[in-house]
């Protein structure tokens, strides 16, 4: 059965890693679990140990293929699973022994033994098996339910198993652009003793809050089911959302976007990365102010600044930020829609303009060599504030950036 959650998305930006799969929670501490391996230095020296052994044989599994390294990623989540329901309360009598035979088994462990076995039986889950097969179609199944088809990156995240549900969650990317966060999906495996298995899929494109440039959060386990957290953008809230065996998805808080406190441009500037424009508090509220009172979208402006990361065109004391509205690979920028930000030194204030999307500020070559931009186009925009209050130095280094700069 196919439940499409009405979920919220995140801009983003991460991507999960196997090391989930391996590795306990000491920020956090978000279960029991975690908290009591992380207070106690024997049992964290000892499961860093089990960690690190599993990342070392995940990495020469995955250069032998990912088919197995993806079971092999479940295999330790359901230790993990077994590990809490083994040891309530957890405590370091019973955790000590435990830890220190799944370093044993681990250690006996090579390339050869994990594909012999996973290939043979698969990944008990449930009251099934966690497989892939080759029929009727190519890919991993659970049952007779074909999960994810052949072609998809497939990330575990984290899994969650008690006397009524064995749950399993992960994330595939079948064919997805980084960039762009789709079409990539959280997929969660519910296995049920005498019940149909139901498979839950939280996508971007299932949530009315959803926009353009967002992928669909992270999941992580806490004592009573899973933590699903988007993130928020400028242009829109995150949320949290939990899910437990009883009560399904439900949200239960709003994240609201913050700039990071006190940081100002001259920050910026000395920082080499130019793509965190928008977690700069002087920039994030000049461009609020801007989009308010040259009465332009704020999202659309939010939108092409988070994605601008090229060096800032400089000219004496003026400071050009471009943006770009579609980024593509390396320093490519598609769409119309380029607003740009200039910054006096001198008098630590911002300027904006916002172009007209059909008539978007072009460098062009007159006769003589000379690369100007078309006045009408600039004539076009939207100014921030008005034209006339700005220096002359910021417009005419706002004018060159579009031929020497960004």
């Amino acid at each position: 059965m196919r439940h499409i959650l009405r979920l919220l998305a995140v801009v983003l930006y991460s991507l999960f890693g196997v090391a989930s799969a391996a590795a306990s929670n000491c920020t956090t501490q978000a279960t029991a679990l975690d908290t009591a391996i992380c207070n106690d230095p024997q049992l964290l020296s000892l499961y860093d140990a089990v960690a690190k052994r599993f990342g070392d044989l995940k990495l020469e599994v995955n250069r032998a293929g990912e088919r197995q390294g993806v079971l092999f990623d479940a295999d330790q989540l359901g230790w993990r699973e077994n590990l809490r329901e083994a040891c309530k309360p957890p405590t370091a009598d019973c955790l000590l022994p435990k830890l220190e035979q799944r370093l044993k088994h681990l250690n006996t462990l090579n390339v050869e033994a994990i594909h012999a076995l996973y290939d043979a039986k698969g990944i008990r889950f449930g009251d099934g098996t966690l497989e892939y097969r080759k029929a009727p179609q190519s890919g991993l199944y659970f049952g007779e339910h074909l999960i994810v088809p052949d072609g998809a990156r497939i990330e575990y995240l984290d899994r969650y198993t008690d006397r009524t549900a064995d749950a399993l969650a992960f994330m595939i990317n079948w064919k997805g652009n980084g960039i762009f966060c789709e079409p990539y999906g959280i997929f969660i495996v519910v296995a049920r003793s005498g019940h149909p298995s139901e498979v839950l899929q939280i996508t971007k494109d299932d949530d009315w809050r959803l926009r353009e440039w967002s992928c669909v959060g992270t999941i992580a386990r806490f004592d009573g089911g899973f933590r699903h957290e988007v993130a928020p953008a400028p242009w829109f809230d995150g949320a949290v959302s939990m899910w437990t065996p009883g009560g399904g998805f439900r949200v239960v808080d709003t994240l609201r976007f913050a700039p990071i406190a006190g940081t100002t441009i001259k920050d910026l500037l000395a920082n080499e990365r130019f793509g965190d424009k928008l977690r700069n508090e002087q920039f994030y509220r000049a461009l609020r102010t801007a989009s308010d009172g040259a009465d332009v979208s704020f999202t659309n402006a939010a939108n092409a600044f988070a994605w601008s990361w090229k060096k800032p065109f400089e000219l004496d004391d003026y400071v050009v930020y471009g943006s770009c509205m579609r980024p593509g690979r390396g320093e490519r920028c598609f769409g119309d829609y380029e607003p740009r930000a200039v910054y006096e030194r001198l008098s630590d204030r911002l300027f904006f303009i916002f172009p007209d999307e059909k008539l978007r500020p072009r460098c062009e070559s007159e006769p003589g060599g000379e690369a100007v931009v078309t006045e009408g186009t600039l004539r076009a925009a939207r100014y921030f504030p008005p034209r006339a209050r700005w220096p002359e130095g910021a417009f005419v280094a706002l004018t060159q950036s579009y031929c020497r700069g960004d």
